[in-house]
């Protein structure tokens, strides 16, 4: 199990009361730096961040996203531009969200293992090593109208831009698929991101009575990115490969601030895809839905995830609640997730409390704990049980 003192826990709390603060949305950077060269405006952004995490196994994780958007307009009101972007991190060893579930079992070399579909994690075959990763994330040409926006090149698809972001307050470490993982068991994601980063078509509308739809088609599912990864077959682990073809997926969002109730931000997702690998003998096809309200310094929201054939014979459901409360430039935040994966027969649940501080208009710093519990049913009624608790710092600017 890893820990902080509380001592050195309350220590950092009263010494990040002591500092004069400014405030700052925890859900959007600040204003960007807007360069014009020729007929572009150039927006540049820079999210950096270190996590810290004491105890018996000290470690230190890091995660960097960087990026800009390149729009001209002409004379009839047609903007148009590119977009690119690269994200880096040091993690937990895992490849995107994927490492093995549970230990390692009996390992029989004619006996392939399956990924699941939804989370790329997988049984018995050797744990991850690497934990750097570096990928182009974003390299995309759009067209944007009164009409909508057409986007093509690498870039998110609709089911996993729409939707809105759960509440947290922390940028790196959440219950809900966290780009950073402190406990190295966390396997739970809402995300409807089958067709991670790779290059496709995606065509959005713009917002009417507070209602956006989009819908990607990506025909080969095969690159990774830093926390998505589409693997290919692993031949030294005897892994087999989870790369899909013909990815459609259609979104619909809606957004809109009540006078009195407040702001509501929800939305829905379906994304359908076929496995390049035979043995694979469904269709994957996953449908997520999202809720967020808030209302004053309160914020809380719901997110779920039901997949479909994410292996021979199994399916994934997942379901995450976050809430946070805003007091200046204090923030309160508590986070659980928990997922099913009948294919890997595994059962996850993450929690986590953070309180956070901003300075000025592009810092932050958060304290708080996360706890995983991980089962796997290896055999009948015979369970493997895995949980880790840690406590950690997060540092983050934000450009």
């Amino acid at each position: 199990m890893r820990t902080i003192g509380a001592i050195k826990t309350g220590a950092m709390i009263a010494f990040l009361a002591a500092i004069p603060a400014h405030s700052l949305n925890i859900d959007d950077p600040s204003a960007p730096d807007i360069l014009v060269l020729g007929p572009f405006e150039i927006e540049t952004r820079l999210d950096a961040g270190l996590v810290l995490v004491g105890g018996d196994a000290p470690d230190l994780l890091a995660d960097i996203d960087a990026g800009f958007v390149a729009e001209a307009i002409n004379d009839d009101g047609l903007r148009w531009g590119a977009s690119f972007g690269v994200h880096a991190q040091r993690d937990v060893a895992r490849e995107g969200f994927a490492n093995r579930a549970g230990p390692q079992g009996p390992v029989n070399p004619a006996t392939p293992q399956f990924r699941s579909l939804a989370t790329g994690r997988y049984l018995n075959a050797a744990q991850e090593t690497a934990r750097g990763g570096i990928a182009v994330e974003e390299a995309s040409v759009f067209l944007r109208n009164g009409w909508g926006v057409l986007r093509i090149g690498i870039t998110p698809g609709a089911a996993l831009a729409e939707p809105p972001v759960l509440p947290t307050a922390a940028f790196l470490v959440r219950a809900d698929g966290g780009p950073l993982d402190p406990t190295g068991l966390a396997a739970t994601r809402t995300d409807n991101a089958v067709s991670g980063f790779n290059p496709k078509i995606v065509v959005s509308s713009t917002r009417v009575l507070g209602i956006r739809a989009s819908a990607s088609f990506t025909p080969d599912a095969q690159l990774c990115g830093v926390d998505v990864c589409n693997h290919d077959r692993d031949t030294v682990r005897n892994i087999e490969s989870a790369q899909m073809s013909d990815v459609i997926e259609l979104a619909l969002s809606f957004d809109h601030t009540f006078s009195q109730f407040g702001q509501v931000e929800a939305g829905l997702s379906w994304a359908s895809g076929q496995p390049d690998n035979p043995l694979y003998t469904q269709n994957y096809e996953a449908l997520g839905a999202r809720l967020r309200w808030t209302h004053g310094r309160l914020s809380v929201g719901v997110s779920t995830l039901s997949a479909d054939a994410t292996g021979p014979g199994g399916d994934y459901v997942a379901t995450a609640l976050a809430a946070r409360y805003d007091y200046g430039d204090w923030s309160f935040g508590l986070e659980t997730a928990w997922s099913e994966d009948s294919f890997l027969r595994e059962d996850n649940q993450t929690s986590q409390a953070v309180v956070s501080r901003l300075f000025g208009d592009h810092y932050s710093v958060a304290v708080g704990v996360t706890q995983t519990e991980s089962e796997i049913w290896i055999a009948g009624p015979v369970a493997s049980e895995e949980n880790a608790t840690s406590a950690f710092i997060e540092l983050m600017g934000r450009y």
